[in-house]
């Protein structure tokens, strides 16, 4: 549900570009950390 920044409507699980997938494993590591989606959105 997030969206790519450099990428124009893309989601972050949608583009490869090294920023997404840095931002994909941050929201992994906050989920395993136990954040809720509204913690992990801010």
């Amino acid at each position: 549900m997030l969206m790519c920044p450099v990428c124009p409507a893309q989601t972050i699980d949608q583009t490869s570009v090294p920023l997404a997938k840095q931002m994909r494993a941050q929201v992994r590591e906050l989920l395993v950390s136990g954040a809720t989606r509204e913690e992990a959105s801010h």
